[in-house]
């Protein structure tokens, strides 16, 4: 997405490439379900190819594709959608995609208690 855009397509396939792994024993794949974008910060909107790419259509088809591939692969989803769709995590970043430390952080209680 953003900055990085190259097509859905080119997304779906490097996806593929990187969850298509072997696991032994207890080895866990966990794909990071693409949280919520908020192109609405002055960063992005100051960015017309921010603001462009990151729009709410291409935010859901990049989460879909990513949730079909991972499930797929048999990955584990992590999903922290509903902590990021929130009036405060949309306050807390600088740019469409990024979080301060708050986001962030409690991104990462979510995930220890996941792994642990």
């Amino acid at each position: 997405m953003g900055a990085y855009f190259r097509g859905v397509d080119a997304y779906e396939k490097s996806l593929r490439k990187v969850l298509n792994v072997d696991l032994k024993g207890t080895e866990r794949v966990i794909w990071f379900k693409l949280h919520k974008l908020h192109r609405e910060r002055p960063l992005c909107r100051e960015d017309p190819k921010c603001y462009e790419t990151n729009t709410p259509k291409k935010e859901e088809k990049f989460r879909e594709i990513g949730v079909r591939v991972a499930r797929e692969s048999g990955a584990e989803i992590f999903d922290t959608y509903g902590v990021t769709n929130t009036t405060f995590s949309a306050l807390d970043g600088p740019d469409a995609v990024h979080y301060f430390n708050t986001t962030t952080g409690v991104e990462l209680d979510i995930l220890l208690n996941m792994i642990c």
